[in-house]
């Protein structure tokens, strides 16, 4: 279960999104895995949405949400019914923190890259503050 499950459990492919994405068109699994995993993204946002009574911002980060383009264009485009627009352009940026949505969308979207190491050196410093 630890080992074959999730994304490859259902592509069978790969747990790599990389690699499912290389061949989402033709790979009738690999497109079943995505458009899963686009779903689940989509049905948490709409639960936060929903408790939370509106959004201000929706910001995808890590891994998936930081690098993959393709992905967060799809999430974005089920979303578009509460008045969010994707701007094209922004989605294609990497590495820097970017407004992913148009000026004129209801919901901002962001993409902001995640600093890891960072945040183990800040762990680091409170525990070591806190002797």
């Amino acid at each position: 279960m630890n080992h074959k499950s999730g994304l490859l459990g259902i592509s069978t492919i790969s747990s790599d999104m990389r690699d499912l994405l290389d061949v989402y068109d033709t790979n009738d699994h690999a497109k079943l895995a995505v458009d899963m995993f686009v779903d689940r993204v989509v049905e948490y946002i709409g639960r936060y949405y929903f408790e939370l009574q509106g959004a201000d911002a929706i910001v995808f980060t890590a891994g998936i949400g930081e690098n993959s383009v393709p992905i967060r264009k799809m999430v974005v485009e089920k979303l578009r019914f509460l008045g969010i627009e994707l701007n094209q352009e922004a989605n294609e940026q990497r590495g820097k923190d970017t407004l992913i949505s148009t000026e004129d969308s209801k919901i901002k979207v962001l993409m902001i890259p995640t600093n890891e190491e960072l945040e183990i050196a800040r762990d680091v410093e409170n525990l070591m503050q806190a002797k």
